[in-house]
């Protein structure tokens, strides 16, 4: 109870110094930033003496220079709720919708009627995205064009970005695949659940809406031949060449989800690009002819990519590759951390740690799998020879200990159950087996072998002497500090005195 009493004192006097230390870590950051300096666009914007508060500065500052990053903010600057979602899906027509379908200028009047004005506008820079990713073999996501719109100069709201798209959809200027289904109506079941959930609305491919001529059956048989390497016989109709591109994606469908299941089970990266083209190729095997050859069309690239890819990880990502890409990710998550904490690790390490991580986190990782492996293997051999060494000093701490208790003079008199009790603590840490712990944790355990030493020492004493045994320590007489040879002899003639009431009340003193 005295060594907890101890230990709780000390660390509620850490966290008081913390507490101080953080208090004056902000006060000199606070310092040091409003006497900074701060420029843009070749302007001087740095805080004058009258500036006391960051978060005053920094608002007045960024509300002089964001609008001149994102000048084309105000083009859709505008509150969106789901409530203009849900009225835009529910609205029998386009009149009485809610005000910031005028804000935003989405609507202008043409016979009399309302309609989405898609010709100009926000509605307009948002579908020339679209057209543009189409036209480039790849269909437009959500979260693609979050990145787009959401930067400069642009940083439009995500909410805002869901409701243009929703708008061109109602407009029949586009048409949606999202898990697996493809609609062109906002009326559709899966239209509520594409638009209403945000990953949902990420992970949905966005493209022009289009009829099937025979121009655009040229350009399937085209993104055929490059995905696959192989020329369509007929193309004179839809039927031949839809079935033509079920057929072949079909062939690699299992390849696609293998290799998905082998990124989630291996926590890997690279499951978006794979995912998406398989809810284009799910879309296409359930829709129609003309859906089918459009649908492709748009997103052959996407697809064609992500088939060249799954081919790849079937080769690359084999069962050994497997357990040694578990292994580096541990070596990330578990080993590294660990391993940083030493003061003197080599910045050549460090820099294959970051490497390792990078590597780790790219997308086409697999084609770096050997220098994955290297890199976790040095960083798992230092860990090793550090751990080792650690347990080693640990064990011989406690065996030096152990050898030193079994020498005292009172050792003797104890039978092998005393025996066992007073020295299995000591012995448990020469043991160099069982579960392995932090490397810290057993230097640690290394430095508190002499007080598990005087703990053994007095519980033998204990069992000797019984009540006769009184612990007495010495740290007690000399708290305040020692200054003179006065206060030493004051001390010292304390201490004497307890002692010999002690002796003279018949009592044994172990010294602590």
């Amino acid at each position: 109870k005295g060594d907890e009493k101890e230990r709780d004192a000390l660390l509620a006097e850490e966290r008081g110094r913390e507490k101080r230390h953080m208090s004056e870590m902000r006060r000199h950051l606070k310092a040091a930033m409003l006497g900074g300096a701060m420029f843009f666009a070749g302007n001087d914007r740095s805080p004058d003496a009258n500036a006391t508060d960051v978060g005053k500065f920094v608002s007045r500052v960024l509300g002089e220079a964001l609008p001149q990053v994102f000048d084309r903010f105000e083009e859709a600057a505008a509150r969106v709720t789901t409530k203009d979602r849900d009225a835009l899906i529910s609205a029998d027509n386009l009149a009485g919708l809610p005000s910031v379908f005028a804000k935003l200028e989405l609507l202008k009047t043409e016979g009399g009627k309302p309609v989405f004005r898609t010709d100009a506008g926000v509605l307009r820079e948002v579908l020339r995205r679209i057209e543009d990713r189409a036209a480039y073999g790849d269909a437009a996501t959500g979260k693609f064009l979050e990145q787009e719109l959401g930067h400069e100069p642009f940083g439009w709201e995500f909410d805002t970005i869901r409701l243009l798209v929703l708008c061109l959809l109602r407009a029949g200027k586009i048409e949606v695949t999202s898990r697996g289904q493809t609609f062109d109506s906002v009326t559709a079941v899966e239209a509520k659940e594409a638009f209403g959930n945000n990953n949902h609305f990420r992970q949905a491919a966005f493209r022009p809406k289009k009829g099937v001529d025979f121009a655009v059956l040229i350009q399937a048989s085209e993104a055929f031949r490059k995905v696959f390497g192989r020329e369509m016989k007929e193309i004179q109709h839809e039927g031949p060449v839809a079935r033509n591109i079920r057929e072949a994606l079909a062939e690699r469908l299992d390849e696609l989800e293998s290799a998905v299941s082998k990124l989630n089970r291996g926590r890997l990266p690279g499951t978006d690009v794979l995912e998406s083209a398989l809810q284009q190729v799910r879309a296409i095997a359930k829709g129609s002819d003309a859906n089918a050859i459009t649908s492709f069309t748009a997103a052959y690239r996407a697809v064609g990519e992500a088939i060249q890819r799954a081919a790849e990880l079937d080769q690359t990502l084999t069962e050994p590759r497997m357990i040694e890409l578990d292994a580096a990710r541990r070596t990330v998550d578990q080993t590294w951390p660990e391993l940083e904490r030493e003061p003197d690790v080599e910045e050549s390490l460090r820099a294959a740690a970051v490497e390792l991580c990078d590597l780790l986190r790219k997308e086409t990782f697999f084609r770096d799998l050997p220098v994955i492996e290297q890199k976790a293997r040095s960083i798992r051999q230092e860990y090793e020879k550090r751990f080792e060494g650690a347990l080693i000093e640990r064990c011989e701490a406690y065996e030096e200990r152990l050898e030193k208790l079994r020498a005292v003079n009172e050792w003797g008199a104890l039978n092998d159950e005393q025996r066992f009790a007073v020295s299995a603590e000591l012995a448990a840490m020469t043991r160099r087996d069982g579960a392995r712990l932090p490397i810290g944790q057993l230097r640690e355990q290394r430095d508190l072998a002499a007080k598990r030493y005087h703990d053994a020492l007095a519980k033998m004493m204990q069992i000797i002497e019984g009540e006769r045994l009184v612990r007495l320590n010495v740290r007690d007489y000399f708290s305040t500090g020692i200054e003179s040879e006065e206060q030493l002899d004051s001390v010292l003639g304390a201490l004497r005195d307890e002692c010999g009431r002690l002796i003279g009340a018949g009592k044994k003193i172990l010294i602590q």
